[in-house]
């Protein structure tokens, strides 16, 4: 061989052995963009890797942002546990955007690499009509990594598989075009085993929580490649299968309205019926304040839903679901139709917040001081509770403390009651034994100009504290009914609902 040529050859290696060492390290990785193995669809990508360092897993939630945000695994192992009396290890695999065609594939890699004992796969019906709402995704399938994991041998993709230099090398143009990969959409929330809590509301006013405006129905019409990509799953090998309806505001009114889920979900369901894989559809029993948008459950319902889960799946278990005599009820229905949810421990705070909420005095307002709420709304005293725990507990930084304490203190003292003359007035006098008033700019949106000219006079109520609510877009007053002196509303006002005058209200 050519002097020159080996030489070439030796100092090529040095430089990629080099090269391949660098890139396997922490401080290089830190500085370098991250690794997409080709595919654009970075979310996915992130979760594989999450999953190679959790280890071994026992069931895998599966499916798109929905499970990603609506299975908390930590709850679920205990509540499991707590059913069954036997331990599981479970991780949220839980993509945004992924679709029935993609997902078929994705869970081939996944039992073939990790070997669960049991993959959940949950659908809320979008996900078999066709729709690609995240760049890349589309595509994945058909990626040379993707192939090669799916047992098609190709050179890219086994160098994407085992060349940390390779890797980096292949992203370094998405640096110039860093729109072609699709990044996970940054909370504020600590994840765990793959789950990622929505501590906050995303589009708050266009939430069922925060708007009456009519909802819109989307017409699923069934994929071909999206009920091919689901055939998939029902049809895999190496892992028990299990499938859920998943539950989403706007498809547990069109329940409600059209008496029958998604016929798209009606489809799914006999075909794995008919191959004797277990479809389960989650009843209706979430409130308006459990979901974080039309589609995603806050983390209040989440936390519900995977102890409801739990509970359920147990028992199915323990009844013979995965037995060959299985009985067939238990492919389609829930076993424990009657299941009472026990109350959150703690109301989501940790034990060290907890004992600290138990052991904090406010300064506030005295003991025994009565505070009035006027509004009505679903935001209730057990959610508010629980909605600040787990924002406290789950925030990657958390807020300053005390002044959810003294929030959660004012909470505990304030009762409701109906002061009818006051309602018109909005007069001061008219809230015998009253010391405190407490709203939110929420209820004050249902007022007129000259209520809230009322409410803010000084002369009526002394601002004593206010609170904006750290997941939410609602501000909260505390004011000290200031008796003696008044300024009353004009003899004649409108309000949204009635017209009143000094006497009545028509």
């Amino acid at each position: 061989m050519n002097r020159t040529l080996l030489y070439t050859v030796l100092l090529f290696a040095v430089i990629v052995g080099l090269g391949e060492g660098l890139a396997r390290t922490a401080p290089v990785q830190r500085v370098l963009p991250e690794p997409s193995f080709g595919t654009a669809y970075l979310p996915a990508i992130r979760l594989f890797q999450e999953l190679d360092e959790f280890g071994k897993v026992d069931c895998l939630f599966f499916g798109n942002s929905m499970v990603n945000n609506g299975f908390n695994p930590q709850v679920f192992e205990q509540a499991y546990q707590a059913a069954a009396g036997e331990s599981i290890r479970c991780f949220t695999f839980g993509v945004p955007g992924l679709t029935a065609s993609s997902a078929g594939p994705m869970a081939e890699i996944l039992v073939e690499r990790y070997h669960p004992d049991l993959l959940i796969y949950g659908i809320e019906g979008v996900e078999l009509g066709g729709f690609v709402s995240v760049p890349g995704e589309d595509g994945f399938p058909r990626t040379d990594w993707v192939r090669y994991a799916r047992g098609q041998l190709n050179l890219e993709g086994w160098l994407l598989d085992h060349s940390f230099l390779y890797r980096y090398l292949d992203t370094a143009p998405e640096i110039l075009t860093p729109a072609a990969v699709e990044n996970r959409l940054s909370t504020d929330a600590r994840s765990i085993q793959g789950y990622a809590p929505l501590l906050e509301f995303a589009k708050p006013y266009r939430t069922s929580l925060f708007t009456t405006e009519p909802l819109v129905f989307n017409d699923y019409s069934l994929s071909a490649a999206d009920f091919e990509g689901f055939k998939q799953i029902v049809n895999l090998k190496g892992t028990r299968v299990f499938i859920v309806n998943l539950p989403s505001y706007i498809g547990q009114v069109y329940r409600q309205e059209h008496q029958q889920p998604y016929p798209v979900i009606e489809t799914a369901a006999a075909y794995a019926h008919s191959h004797g894989i277990p479809f389960w559809r989650t009843p209706d029993f979430f409130s308006v304040v459990d979901w974080a948008d039309l589609y995603h459950l806050y983390v209040t319902g989440a936390e519900q839903y995977s102890r409801w889960f739990a509970a359920q799946f147990a028992e199915a278990v323990r009844r013979g679901l995965f037995e060959p005599d299985a009985p067939p009820e238990l492919l389609s229905n829930p076993p424990l139709q009657d299941l009472t949810l026990e109350p959150l421990a703690h109301d989501g705070f940790s034990d060290a917040d907890w004992q600290m909420l138990q052991d904090y005095e406010s300064p506030l307002v005295p003991p025994g001081a009565v505070i009035f709420d006027p509004s009505n709304t679903p935001l209730t005293v057990p959610f508010l509770r629980q909605s600040i725990g787990l924002y406290l507990n789950w925030h990657q930084n958390p807020p300053e403390k005390t002044p959810w304490f003294d929030f959660l203190t004012v909470l505990d003292q304030v009762q409701g009651g109906d002061f009818a003359a006051w309602r018109a007035s909005k007069d001061p006098a008219d809230l015998d034994g009253v010391d405190y008033l407490f709203y939110s700019d929420l209820w004050m949106r249902w007022l007129t100009d000259a209520e809230i000219q009322v409410l803010q006079n000084p002369l009526n109520y002394e601002l004593i504290a206010s609170w904006s609510h750290p997941s939410m877009p609602v501000t909260y007053f505390l004011y000290r009914v200031v008796k003696g002196m008044s300024v009353n509303l004009p003899n004649s006002f409108v309000t949204n609902f009635t017209i009143c005058d000094a006497e009545s209200c028509v």
